[in-house]
């Protein structure tokens, strides 16, 4: 493996733990959803009609949950920005941690 790769290895796997660490801390029907919305790219229709409630408040949780996996990757950015930027990944690195769209 080249270090350019081992450079990736720790700040991905970092990343992918805070992730998971961020959404089994979640109630169970907030995780529910936003896996099957955000992973496993099911409609919100779909989802709602699953869960038993009506689309628009399937999209909330959603939305809601996004907006606590990004507060809570505020660290690791703030932590792997100098670093990133020193080792040219900045602009890659940013574009993983970017704010979601909704």
């Amino acid at each position: 493996m080249s270090s350019a790769s081992m450079d990736w290895e720790q700040p991905r796997e970092r990343l992918a733990r805070l992730i998971l660490d961020v959404i089994e801390a979640w109630p169970d029907r907030d995780r529910r959803i936003f896996v099957a919305a955000r992973y496993r790219g099911l409609s919100l229709e779909r989802i709602a009609r699953e869960h038993g409630m009506p689309t628009g408040e399937a999209r909330l949780v959603v939305e809601d949950c996004e907006r606590r996996l990004y507060r809570a990757l505020r660290r690791f950015r703030k932590e792997d920005e100098a670093p990133a930027s020193a080792a040219g990944r900045g602009d890659r690195m940013h574009c993983m941690l970017s704010r979601p769209r909704i």
